[in-house]
């Protein structure tokens, strides 16, 4: 229900958009991804093309979340917590390739479940830089010794790439149609910031259990406070530089983007700016302890957000659907008082958007007699 009644998701239902259906496609070949019917994926990921071009990402997202199941599968004795005796050498020498198995740990260690509900997440340990090196280089060896039969069962997903790439040939090689002009890619890795701070709006509630573990990490240790320092910089950077406002952004009154960089983010320029900068952080690694998945998944999941965002010059809500979606179906929230907490937050955002829109009407000088209407 809670997620029917996600304010992005729900306001747009009852427009003439093309993103429910897209997420209802992408959820779909997602699926049955996961129930390892790759076939019917294949037809699912290919429908959603149909919707919003850039889901070939998110397909590629579903191809490598199949096939690390696949390697698993295959690899003879899997046992992932057994790679932390791995040596060096092993892939150093490719004849020691053999020996190496995939060692994919959880994203956050020590969750256990008691009944229904997630035991308390003080002692959650997220990974560590070690784990999301590890991860990756186990799969390469893997990944060459089975690497025929890999291909074999990527094949539905390959043809939907094939499909994609010959809709590039005859589109110019540009996957945008209509007005080229105003959807110009371009850098703007901001745009993975401005997700997760619309993450930790809609989803609050989700983090309140965690907010002990934030607190207790007040006082870090050198190591961890020499990171969050770097990572404080190198945001802080990033902002400064890559910033773009995009016409449409500052001009369109309609839109809730407009306001908040209007009378929030472009206050008191840097300042601003740069405030919001510890948030981000925070949001950050609370959207990280959050979930329940392997550090590979998170990788994945990185990366298809970060190609799907940070090519767009211009803030669009809507473009975080998939993204907070697949990132909520991997919440393990159990706890009936966050479900309830969350389901009425999203029934107040939705009656104040849905009231701004059907109640607060407006009309711009320059179109007399024509009713503009606040949206997200």
């Amino acid at each position: 229900m809670n997620f029917a009644l996600f304010p992005l998701l729900f306001f747009f239902s009852g427009l003439f958009y093309t993103d429910v259906w897209s997420t209802i496609f992408v959820l779909a070949a997602y699926l049955a991804t996961l129930r390892e019917n790759n076939w019917v994926a294949g037809v699912f990921a290919w429908v959603t093309l149909w919707f919003r071009q850039t889901n070939i990402v998110w397909v590629v997202f579903m191809a490598g979340v199949y096939a690390i199941r696949k390697l698993e599968e295959m690899q003879e004795d899997a046992e992932k917590n057994g790679a932390r005796e791995l040596e060096v050498g092993m892939f150093l020498d490719p004849r020691r390739w053999g020996e190496v198995k995939i060692y994919n740990p959880p994203l956050t260690s020590d969750t256990k479940f008691t009944g229904r509900y997630l035991s308390t997440p003080n002692h959650l340990r997220p990974a560590n830089e070690t784990d999301y090196l590890l991860a990756p280089a186990t799969l390469f060896p893997v990944l060459l010794r089975n690497l025929p039969a890999l291909l074999a069962a990527l094949i539905p997903y390959t043809l939907v790439f094939l499909s994609f790439a010959l809709f590039l040939a005859f589109n110019n090689f540009t996957i945008v149609l209509g007005d080229a002009s105003a959807h110009q890619a371009s850098l703007h890795l901001p745009q993975l910031l401005y997700f997760t701070a619309a993450t930790a709006f809609f989803s609050f509630p989700i983090y309140l259990p965690f907010l002990p573990t934030l607190l207790s990490n007040l006082h870090p240790s050198p190591k961890t406070a020499a990171l969050i320092l770097l990572s404080a910089a190198a945001i802080a950077m990033v902002v400064h530089i890559n910033t773009i406002l995009h016409p449409y952004l500052l001009a369109d009154n309609r839109h809730y983007a407009f306001y908040v960089f209007r009378r929030i983010v472009l206050r008191f320029p840097p300042y601003s700016l740069l405030a919001p900068v510890p948030m981000y952080i925070a949001a950050a690694w609370l959207q990280r302890l959050a979930l329940s998945s392997d550090v590979v998944w998170g990788l994945l999941y990185v990366f298809a957000t970060a190609a799907t965002l940070v090519s767009a010059p211009l803030v669009e809500p809507r473009y975080f659907i998939v993204a907070w979606v697949l990132w909520r179906m991997h919440v393990r929230e159990r706890r009936m008082w966050v479900l309830l907490l969350e389901a009425a937050w999203f029934v107040a955002v939705n009656g104040v958007t849905l009231g701004l829109f059907l109640f607060r009407s407006f009309e711009w000088e320059h179109e007399k007699g024509k009713r503009q209407r606040f949206m997200w």
